[in-house]
This record gives structure tokens, sequence and C-alpha cells, in this order.
């Protein structure tokens, strides 16, 4: 017999999962897009696809927060961002698209190796910014903004852009031109 203590999921619980399962309906036209609606989602293929990815788990890690830094608000990996790129990886794309994604992270290896770093997890994060500048000057292959993208996109799904975003549920009265100084930051709204 269970509790009703059992049984109530916290409040915080709840928004979690609820995060993920937008997160996921919100990347259905690029599933549809890319064809990734037929993404093995058994538990043996997620378990083969996790095993693929985990190699580059402190990559994604890193290269998550360099994008997105902790200031006065939370980081990527403060926000859940390295886990979401790992979820889509492993839950939505395609096999190939997955390995296509994972082989293209080898050049962020091959950039440190060639500025003489041993890899790009160990470089200073001096270097490592300067690399990253590169692919914005120089882009090698879209495999930097393609990580962007994702980690742009699982922070902006998250709590963490609620706080760094004034936010209001239901928009209020429309104002078509008030300075910056009066609102202080720029507006997420959501009528979720």
């Amino acid at each position: 017999m269970t509790t009703n203590s059992d049984t109530i999921v916290s409040r915080r619980e709840a928004l979690k999962k609820t995060a993920k399962l937008l997160s996921g309906v919100a990347m259905v036209p690029l599933a549809m897009r890319s064809g990734a609606l037929s993404a093995a989602t058994s538990e043996t293929n997620i378990a083969k696809a996790i095993s693929e990815i985990s190699p580059y788990s402190k990559l994604i890690t890193v290269l998550s927060e360099l994008i997105i830094p902790k200031t006065d608000t939370a980081g990527a990996i403060e926000a859940g961002v390295p886990e979401y790129i790992e979820l889509m990886l492993s839950e939505w794309y395609r096999t190939e698209e997955r390995k296509a994604f994972l082989s293209k992270m080898n050049v962020f290896d091959e950039l440190a190796n060639k500025a003489g770093h041993q890899s790009f997890t160990r470089a200073p994060e001096s270097a490592q910014t300067a690399l990253l500048s590169s692919f914005e000057k120089n882009p090698q292959s879209n495999i930097f903004s393609e990580f962007k993208s994702l980690t742009v996109f699982g922070y902006y799904t998250s709590e963490a852009a609620t706080k760094e975003l004034n936010y209001r549920l239901i928009p209020s009265g429309y104002k078509a031109c008030v300075p910056l100084e009066e609102i202080g930051r720029t507006w997420l709204q959501s009528g979720i």
C-alpha cells in the first residue's frame, strides 16, 4: 500500500520532467527534417549510443561551458546542457547522424594538437577560447555551429533562462518602445 507521500512528485522533479518533454517536442521540426524520428529508441540501442558518446562527455562539458560560461547567472553546466546534448545525441539523432557528429568532434583535439596541446580538454582555458575563435573566423566544418546550436537551445529551454532573462509567465500589455534602462534585461515570455 502506498501513501500520499510516496506518490507525490516534487515540483522541481515535475518541472524537470516537463522541461525534458518540452525540449523533445520542440525538436520535432528538426527531427522531421533530418529523419531523426526513426532514431532507435530501444534500450539496447540507447545503451549503445551512450557508450559511443561517453568518450566525448568531458569535451561536451568543456565546450558547452565555454560557449555559455557561469557569470552572475548559471552557466551551461549548471543548466544541464551537457546532459541535454548527450540526450539529444543518444535518443534523437539517428545512428549515422550521431556517428558523423561524434567523428567531427575530433577536430577540436586535432586543432589543440596543432597548437601544441595534448588535447582540447587539457589545454588552458585561454587556448581553448582562442581555438574556438578560429572556428568563428574560419569555419573548418559545421561541427562548431551545430554544437553551438545544441548548446544555446539546451540552455534557453532550461530553467536557467528564466533567471538570466526577465521572465513573465503570461505576457501583459504591449509597450512598443521602452528604454532598456527601465527593464534592465530583455524579456523572455512564455504562454506555458
